[in-house]
């Protein structure tokens, strides 16, 4: 949250800035030049033409970047992780909200989450070993435990057999 926080803050002073900054440069190209002053003349024309230009710019991306902002809020803050209800809250078509994610995900913006199916979102500074849960995720794979001996067993295929006891184990009809 810290990241896109801090680039919506800097998009909204960068914004306020030259909007405030938009009239005084005009005053400043008018009377710079009106009285040989030409520094002054040549900062106005820079300034109002970064205002002209820019500011429509800035304006806009600080208004994505608040969205951006409320959808991470929603994410971190509110715990709702499942795509449809993000879609619902935010009234957009869950193709907009999917693509939305994944750019917070790939600018760093939502660190430590994973986009599952893409229907969930899984936090994964809650869950303890890592490697473990990533690989499952990402192979199908499915980590039980074994209900003769207790051994951790991660099945790939449909059945297994337990490399400690030797028990068949289908995938079907084992919980974790």
């Amino acid at each position: 949250m810290k990241n896109i926080t801090k680039t919506k803050n800097i998009l909204f002073y960068t914004s306020l800035l030259l909007s405030i900054l938009f009239v005084p440069g005009i005053l400043m190209i008018i009377f710079g030049f009106a009285n040989g002053i030409i520094f002054l003349g040549v900062l106005g024309i820079v300034i109002v033409v970064a205002g002209f230009y820019g500011m429509p710019i800035l304006w806009s991306k600080y208004g994505e970047f608040k969205y951006y902002y409320r959808l991470c809020h929603q994410i971190i803050v509110e715990k709702i992780n499942y795509v449809s209800l993000l879609s619902e809250t935010n009234q957009k078509d869950i193709k907009s909200i999917l693509s939305d994610i994944n750019f917070l995900i790939t600018k760093g913006y939502l660190i430590h989450y994973l986009l599952k199916d893409n229907e969930k979102l899984i936090d994964l500074s809650t869950v303890g070993d890592k490697k473990d849960y990533m690989s499952s995720v990402m192979n199908d794979t499915l980590i039980i435990k074994c209900p003769n001996c207790g051994a951790s067993c991660k099945i790939t295929d449909d059945i297994y057999k337990c490399s400690y006891c030797g028990t068949l184990l289908d995938k079907n009809s084992v919980t974790k």
